[in-house]
């Protein structure tokens, strides 16, 4: 009916002016993805019709994370002027994705590490996941020798939702995709070598 039509353009209207005021108030001048294209492509496969389940949601982080991840792993290996081969350990966090054998594995071969580099995954620990990174990366790094490869990535719109609630309307304002490295030294302490 017509009345159930205005109605519903009504609340869409409110909808609207919500999101509005809550992206800007969120202060984010600008967010980044790894999905190039939001009109096809991925996004189709992501956002298009029904909700997308955890399988297509984990296919596409396993097509797009260890490739974004290992960009900012290769600008911290430049800026310390550390190769590929030197490093002894790397630590992989993330909590937006999961698959087998990992990204860890992944980056393993993409950034050529040597076989017997030590691996460690902090995974699913929401927004404190890096801090719990440092810490691992940290007490790998004090080895003697040791040179510590860390990189935190996450593909937060995998997880959009449609919903229209405040709490879906505040994530989407904040949270994009992003991916950082840093590289730590080993003696004494462990010396920041360069964050890429």
């Amino acid at each position: 009916t017509r009345e159930a039509e205005r109605a519903e353009r009504a609340v869409d209207v409110v909808r609207a002016r919500l999101a509005h005021r809550i992206f800007q108030n969120a202060c984010v001048d600008e967010r980044r993805f790894c999905i190039p294209d939001f009109r096809g492509g991925v996004a189709a496969e992501l956002y298009g019709g029904e909700a997308p389940g955890f399988e297509r949601r984990m296919r596409v982080y396993q097509r797009e994370a260890p490739p974004f991840a290992a960009s900012a792993c290769e600008r911290a290996l430049k800026r310390a002027r550390v190769s590929a081969d030197e490093i002894t350990h790397l630590v992989v966090v993330t909590c937006t994705g999961t698959f087998t054998p990992g990204p860890d594995v992944e980056l393993t071969r993409h950034l050529r590490l040597r076989s017997e580099v030590e691996r460690t995954i902090v995974g699913f620990m929401g927004c404190s996941g890096a801090f719990h990174g440092l810490r691992v990366a940290r007490r790998a790094a004090a080895e003697p020798g040791a040179r510590v490869l860390l990189v935190c990535v996450e593909l937060c719109p995998l997880h959009r939702r449609n919903e229209p609630d405040t709490g879906a309307l505040v994530a989407q304002s904040l949270f994009a995709d992003g991916a950082a490295a840093l590289g730590l030294a080993g003696d004494a302490r462990a010396t920041l070598l360069a964050a890429g």
